[in-house]
């Protein structure tokens, strides 16, 4: 399975800037300081995408909880972001 990118990420203009935002993933906040507009796209980009994945996981593996799902998120990325970390040292 790979990473996509939300078309609303590819299509969010004009977002006012307060330099603090609070997303929600697993139905818990997190507030984060953002510096720039395209930092605040990014990260709640980036929540989105993690919902996407808990809710993928919790429908194929019912029996398990949302921190499971969480685990299974996280390595998701953290493979998605080894693979880049790869191609990119074959290009350089």
């Amino acid at each position: 399975m790979s990473i996509i990118v939300h078309k609303e990420f590819l299509n969010q203009k004009n977002i006012k800037m307060d330099n603090k935002i609070e997303i929600e993933i697993a139905e818990r906040f997190y507030p984060f300081k953002i510096e720039r507009e395209e930092d605040e796209k990014l990260i709640r980009s980036a929540g989105r995408l993690i919902e996407d994945f808990i809710v993928l996981y919790r429908q194929r593996f019912s029996d398990k909880d949302v921190q499971d799902s969480l685990a299974m998120a996280a390595v998701k990325f953290a493979v998605e972001s080894i693979k880049l970390q790869l191609a990119y040292n074959q290009i350089s």
